[in-house]
Protein backbone atom coordinates (compact mmCIF):
# COMPACT_ATOMS: atom_id res chain seq x y z
CA UNK A 1 0.00 0.00 0.00
CA UNK A 2 2.63 2.60 0.95
CA UNK A 3 4.78 1.66 -2.35
CA UNK A 4 1.84 2.48 -4.76
CA UNK A 5 1.24 5.36 -2.39
CA UNK A 6 4.67 6.43 -2.90
CA UNK A 7 4.92 6.32 -6.67
CA UNK A 8 1.61 7.30 -7.49
CA UNK A 9 2.51 10.75 -5.18
CA UNK A 10 5.92 11.10 -6.57
CA UNK A 11 4.78 10.98 -9.91
CA UNK A 12 2.21 13.26 -10.06
CA UNK A 13 4.63 15.85 -7.93
CA UNK A 14 7.16 15.76 -10.67
CA UNK A 15 4.68 16.10 -13.30
CA UNK A 16 3.04 18.93 -11.09
CA UNK A 17 6.66 20.59 -10.56
CA UNK A 18 8.30 20.01 -14.32
CA UNK A 19 6.60 23.22 -16.10
CA UNK A 20 7.48 25.80 -13.77
CA UNK A 21 11.01 24.65 -13.44
CA UNK A 22 11.19 24.18 -17.27
CA UNK A 23 9.92 28.09 -17.42
CA UNK A 24 12.67 28.80 -14.86
CA UNK A 25 15.71 27.34 -16.20
CA UNK A 26 14.51 28.15 -19.63
CA UNK A 27 14.71 32.15 -18.97
CA UNK A 28 17.59 31.68 -16.99
CA UNK A 29 19.07 30.01 -20.21
CA UNK A 30 17.48 32.94 -22.59
CA UNK A 31 19.24 35.55 -20.65
CA UNK A 32 22.39 34.01 -20.17
CA UNK A 33 22.49 33.55 -24.31
CA UNK A 34 21.55 37.18 -24.73
CA UNK A 35 24.28 38.60 -22.12
CA UNK A 36 26.92 36.37 -23.73
CA UNK A 37 26.38 36.85 -27.08
CA UNK A 38 25.00 40.41 -27.01
CA UNK A 39 21.98 39.28 -29.15
CA UNK A 40 18.68 37.53 -29.35
CA UNK A 41 18.37 33.87 -30.13
CA UNK A 42 16.71 32.79 -33.57
CA UNK A 43 13.89 30.25 -33.70
CA UNK A 44 16.38 27.10 -33.52
CA UNK A 45 18.42 28.30 -30.98
CA UNK A 46 15.23 29.17 -28.66
CA UNK A 47 13.98 25.57 -29.34
CA UNK A 48 17.64 23.75 -28.64
CA UNK A 49 17.80 25.97 -25.56
CA UNK A 50 13.65 24.99 -24.43
CA UNK A 51 14.73 21.33 -25.21
CA UNK A 52 18.07 21.08 -22.71
CA UNK A 53 15.77 23.28 -20.39
CA UNK A 54 13.11 20.69 -20.38
CA UNK A 55 15.83 17.69 -20.10
CA UNK A 56 17.22 19.56 -16.80
CA UNK A 57 14.03 20.28 -15.53
CA UNK A 58 12.32 16.86 -15.87
CA UNK A 59 15.81 15.19 -13.92
CA UNK A 60 15.35 17.90 -11.14
CA UNK A 61 11.84 17.45 -11.17
CA UNK A 62 11.58 14.01 -10.63
CA UNK A 63 14.72 13.66 -8.18
CA UNK A 64 12.82 16.38 -5.80
CA UNK A 65 9.81 14.43 -5.77
CA UNK A 66 10.80 10.96 -5.25
CA UNK A 67 13.37 12.45 -2.29
CA UNK A 68 10.56 14.52 -1.00
CA UNK A 69 8.11 11.97 -1.06
CA UNK A 70 10.51 9.70 0.59
CA UNK A 71 10.53 12.16 3.86
CA UNK A 72 7.24 12.57 3.87
CA UNK A 73 6.70 8.81 4.08
CA UNK A 74 9.38 8.24 6.60
CA UNK A 75 7.76 11.44 8.79
CA UNK A 76 3.83 10.35 8.71
CA UNK A 77 4.40 6.25 8.34
CA UNK A 78 7.68 5.54 10.07
CA UNK A 79 9.58 2.47 9.40
CA UNK A 80 7.37 2.38 5.80
CA UNK A 81 8.45 5.11 4.74
CA UNK A 82 12.11 3.48 4.47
Amino acid sequence: MYELWYGISSIVLGVALFVPVRGIIYSMSYNRFVAKRKKHPTDDEAKALKKRSGIVAGIIAVTFAFVFAKVIMFKYFGAAGR
